[in-house]
């Protein structure tokens, strides 16, 4: 339906002409506008005039220091420790020979 190889005033007329009805259309045309290529092959994007957040941040938190952990009421100065996961019924041991 778009060209993305086109200026961006033609994909602004494109979608002028065509408007969008449902949210799906608009998303699309939305998505036309913003990362269809230029001349030189860059997108607006690309050549950063647009950020947009990405849908999944894995960034960490900053770490917090030792006076801000203990002024916290849910931090828990014992170290945890793990066991082994303990079975409620004991696996049936058999012997091949019997």
């Amino acid at each position: 339906m778009y060209n993305l190889n086109t200026n961006l005033a033609e994909r602004v007329q494109a979608v002028r002409e065509n408007p969008p009805t449902t949210p799906a259309q608009a998303e699309q045309a939305a998505n036309y506008l913003l990362y269809g290529k230029d001349s030189a092959g860059l997108s607006a994007v690309d050549r950063k005039l647009v950020y947009l957040k990405p849908k999944h941040d894995y960034s960490k938190n900053a770490p917090l220091s030792l006076d801000e952990l203990t002024d916290s009421p849910t931090f828990i100065e014992t170290p945890s420790t793990f066991s082994r996961t303990k079975y409620r019924t004991p696996k049936p041991s058999f012997s091949r020979e019997d």
